[in-house]
């Protein structure tokens, strides 16, 4: 994007003594001393790393890695939250070892308090939260109307989410630029609603509709991204989709190949979906696991409707999600649902356009997680008060907390 003129006027000049000289001085000492801590900090960093393209990155990463890790497991990070009423509670004190519990008083309208991912293992505060593992927005109106849900709730149970986003590929022209464009509408709502609700965090990626024509762009923007906005923690919804144009399908792969090796790098999951395609998704996945060695985790984003869906998930031991299409009368995938292991089930809101059972002409909202819930514990045979805690403690397992 061009940079705006800069402005040639000239300014008036000031007038010497008096106050404005007085401040003049203090600001130029202020240079001064500013100036002299940038040479510091350029003298003590080593000419090879800056030199070095790759040393840099891999810098980069691991600092990206550790931070995203920190902010996760850490009360200290933003994730302090407040009650409904806006008033910062304190973090319930702990049981000390062989000692009779320590007595915690919760509010039936409160909200939990502190790190909410560590509140997700306590059964004390479990009960008031609901943990949505991915609710894809098509539109910056979807991000808008999620958070908006989110900040009304006025009861339990509390909704700490993923907004899954995808990456709208950027033209050759805007690639010739010397600094990444502006980002589009849709990836500025995400990150401005990110910095805005401590309960939501994000995910992004470049699905098969959206082919970059530059895969090194693609690669240093998702970078850029990963290590600038640290709420996004995992890339997608990626995948194949041999149903939009069968004749991109090499490049569909590509693609995908790189964002999963930017994944593995950064050591966050991936949300990933096959639209008649699973057996090129088996392939790509098989080149990738052999080339990194090991693939990040993997989350089935869609709903499990066929044997080879199944068989997919079955054998790269993929995260499953209880989505709203459970919730219908004659959803075909039942029989897949009992067969998963209670580790690899998530709770989901899945896309915004689709709301559950009985709500038909309705935006997904979060409250609709419950409905989901109710039909997994049906199909599977369970009850709610024992899946959820479950898939809880399986989000957790997937951001490796």
């Amino acid at each position: 994007m061009a940079k705006p003129p800069q402005n040639t006027a000239q300014k008036p000049e000031a007038k010497k003594g008096g106050i404005g000289s007085v401040f003049g001085a203090f600001t130029g000492a202020l240079d001064d001393i500013v100036n002299e801590v940038k040479r510091d900090l350029r003298d003590m960093t080593p000419p090879e790393a800056a030199k070095d393209p790759a040393t840099k990155r891999q810098q980069e990463l691991t600092q990206r890695s550790n931070a995203m890790q920190s902010m996760l497991g850490s009360a200290a990070n933003g994730l302090a939250e407040n009650n409904v009423y806006g008033q910062e509670l304190p973090l319930a004190t702990a049981p000390l070892p062989n000692s009779q519990p320590v007595t915690t008083i919760l509010l039936p309208e409160e909200m939990p308090t502190g790190n909410l991912w560590e509140r997700l293992r306590d059964p004390a505060y479990a009960k008031n939260l609901r943990a949505d593992a991915c609710y894809h927005a098509l539109t910056a109106a979807d991000v808008e109307s999620y958070a908006r849900a989110i900040s009304n709730e006025g009861k339990p149970p509390f909704t700490l989410g993923l907004v899954a986003i995808n990456l709208p590929a950027f033209t050759e022209e805007d690639l010739t630029e010397q600094t990444f464009p502006e980002p589009d509408l849709l990836t500025q709502t995400l990150l401005k609603t990110l910095q805005a609700e401590p309960r939501l965090f994000g995910a992004i990626g470049a699905g098969p509709r959206q082919l970059w024509p530059n895969l090194q762009a693609l690669d240093d923007y998702l970078t850029h991204l990963l290590n600038n906005h640290r709420k996004i923690i995992a890339i997608g919804p990626l995948g194949l989709d041999e149903t939009f144009a069968a004749y991109t399908l090499p490049q569909q792969q590509a693609q995908l190949a790189l964002q999963l090796e930017v994944a593995a790098a950064f050591n966050i999951p991936v949300f990933i979906t096959a639209r008649k395609s699973v057996e090129r998704l088996t392939e790509v996945l098989n080149t990738s696991q052999a080339t990194l060695g090991q693939l990040p985790l993997l989350v089935y984003l869609d709903a499990i409707t066929t044997a080879e869906e199944a068989q997919l998930v079955k054998q790269f031991n993929m995260f499953a999600l209880l989505r709203p299409e459970l919730t219908q009368p004659d959803f075909t995938g039942k029989d897949f649902y009992r067969g998963l292991p209670p580790s690899q089930l998530l709770l989901a809101s899945g896309s915004a356009l689709v709301a559950p059972n009985g709500f038909s002409g309705h935006f997904n909202q979060p409250k609709f997680l419950e409905n989901s819930l109710q039909a997994g514990a049906k199909i599977r045979g369970s009850q709610v008060a024992l899946l959820a805690p479950t898939t809880s403690k399986n989000l957790l397992e997937l951001f490796k907390l």
